[in-house]
């Protein structure tokens, strides 16, 4: 399953997606176990040049990661448009789940927000 929000393309290749529990009847949140890669493509110059002063290289024009862990907190319609890709199966996380510790907030301009986590 590919998200495409703005910049940030976010690809999901394999894994188990849990959907956190409905908030007022809307999911709120999911969290990705599996293999997974983000890629985020500045709009315009000023985003490359500052990409490139913060990561420290002067020819990045793409910055790309994989992951294997992935929270996504939503305010739009994502949530509706993951269980639209796979079978929903009920149950709770198992305890492969990992322990997170640290955390790199973004924020898109539709107002979504992307938590990227690694374990401890």
């Amino acid at each position: 399953m590919t998200l495409v929000r703005d910049a940030y393309r976010i690809d999901l290749r394999s894994g188990v997606l849990h959907l956190l529990a409905p908030f007022d009847g809307e999911t709120i949140g999911a969290v990705f176990l599996g293999e997974g890669e983000y890629r985020l493509e500045p709009a315009t110059d000023a985003e490359r040049r500052h990409l490139r002063l913060v990561t420290g290289d002067e020819r990045l024009e793409t910055l790309t990661d994989r992951f294997d862990r992935l929270l996504l907190l939503l305010t739009d319609q994502t949530g509706e448009e993951m269980l639209a890709h796979a079978p929903v199966v009920a149950g709770l996380p198992t305890r492969a789940s990992p322990r997170c510790t640290r955390t790199t907030w973004s924020c898109n301009e539709s107002g979504s927000k992307l938590i990227f986590i690694s374990e401890s």
